[in-house]
């Protein structure tokens, strides 16, 4: 007897294997939209795709560090670099 994933249909000799193969998300069908800059997969495209424009946009409008002026392609690029001027203010805080 063998178990077949609905998803990916590939089959499995075990109840087991196949189980396992859903639950730690190897099917194939869960890469299918990964994001490859945040290693992220999506179960659908339409959340691929809202992921994109939230933290990805290559839109007309520039990402620029409002402290130092350090301009960024992405949005999620500037945002981990806002927390740096944090941990810095911090730091002066500390002395």
């Amino acid at each position: 007897m063998t178990f077949k994933c609905n998803l990916c249909s590939t089959y499995f000799t075990t109840k087991r294997s196949l189980n396992r193969h859903v639950l730690n998300k190897r099917c194939s069908r869960y890469n299918l939209f990964y994001c490859n800059i945040c290693n992220i997969n999506f179960t659908e495209m339409r959340f691929k795709k809202q992921h994109d424009s939230k933290l990805h946009s290559k839109s007309d409008e520039q990402n620029i560090c409002n402290i130092c002026g350090k301009i960024y392609q992405h949005k999620r690029s500037l945002k981990d670099h806002l927390r740096t001027h944090k941990s810095r203010k911090n730091e002066f805080y500390l002395l």
